[in-house]
């Protein structure tokens, strides 16, 4: 394997190191930087990229990416693992999924934005330094995502624009195995979020949508995502045994994202033990209620005749018009992956 370098520090092959990836000056006189971990196998093989954190309160895959590189053995890794564990840690330190107003007059949103640009926003000035200075590391990513505070999540979104990745991206995207998988078509000359511009530059994504803040301590939901890069990492021919196939793994056909159109205080009629599980079609999942007078605003139920609840906002608490509610999946239009 040879040697890579990140932002001007040298990792060998069997070395471990953190590089900083600097973005600006912030007011009170720090630097504002990416942290980048990385490994190097002794053996030659892909450079495979573990990122997450876009989203400030999508945190779950913070522990997911330190718990495969802790115990990678660069004596038996052929190719190389670099980890960006918090993409935007301006919204992370404020635990929100978008940037600060304040620090932008752009998209807020770092998962649109891409490819950034040096002389745009805050927000697009992270984007530019992702685009630059680690993507182009890369022959192949996983685009960590997650439920935020109150919600959990449980499939893998599969971006197909026809272009000639996208049958890695589809490999790959099944070997991380979850029991779903979303399919959805995509323009590849519009590029915004990470994994479409990881794609324009013949970079394979697969975005993973798995657990949340309130799944933090479920060492089986962990397990899982540790066990779905691994299954990523033998497909690519970085760790040694052939890539084992989910038998439950199944490609739905239609899903529906809710969003609540008012804002009020959340009532859950679900707990999160029914993610990823069917319900019949009409089932109460969740109600918006006046926090004042508790007059019901608007409620949610399973709009097939089987629901796959691929996503779940589980607590009560408060909502504003537009938030995610619920991603529901049609079961009787998914197929055999």
């Amino acid at each position: 394997m040879e040697p890579i370098t990140v932002a001007g520090t040298t990792i060998r092959p069997g070395e471990s190191k953190f590089v900083t990836l600097p973005v600006a000056r912030m007011p009170r006189g720090d630097t504002l930087g990416l942290v980048v971990r990385a490994v190097v196998g002794l053996k030659p093989g892909p450079v495979l990229g573990l990122e997450s954190g876009s989203h400030g309160d999508e945190a779950f895959a913070i522990r997911t990416i330190h718990e495969v590189m802790d115990n990678l053995d660069p004596a038996t890794l052929s190719g190389a693992v670099l980890g960006l564990p918090v993409c935007n840690p301006v919204a992370f330190e404020t635990f929100t999924r978008l940037t600060g107003i304040g620090m932008t007059t752009d998209a807020v949103n770092l998962n649109v934005v891409f490819p950034g640009s040096p002389t745009g926003s805050l927000v697009a000035q992270m984007a530019h330094v992702i685009a630059k200075q680690y993507l182009p590391h890369l022959d192949a990513l996983i685009d960590f995502h997650s439920g935020g505070l109150e919600s959990a999540i449980d499939y893998t979104l599969v971006k197909q624009s026809g272009g000639p990745v996208a049958p890695k991206i589809l490999e790959l995207s099944k070997a991380f195995g979850s029991d779903y998988l979303s399919i959805t078509r995509t323009d590849p000359d519009a590029i915004s979020s990470i994994s479409e511009l990881a794609e324009s530059m013949g970079i394979p994504a697969v975005v993973a949508m798995l657990g949340g803040a309130v799944t933090s301590g479920s060492q089986a939901v962990l397990d899982r995502s540790v066990a779905g890069v691994h299954n990523v990492m033998r497909a690519l021919g970085m760790l040694e045994g052939a890539p084992t196939q989910n038998p439950r793994q199944v490609v739905i056909g239609d899903r529906k994202l809710a969003r609540h159109l008012q804002g009020g205080v959340f009532v859950p009629a679900i707990g999160f033990e029914r993610l990823g599980k069917v319900v019949s079609k009409g089932t109460l999942v969740g109600e918006v209620r006046d926090p004042n007078t508790y007059e019901l605003l608007e409620e949610y139920r399973a709009p097939y005749d089987e629901t796959i609840l691929i996503m779940i906002r589980g607590l009560f608490g408060r909502v504003f018009a537009g938030d995610y509610a619920f991603i529901f999946g049609d079961a009787a239009t998914a197929q055999r992956g």
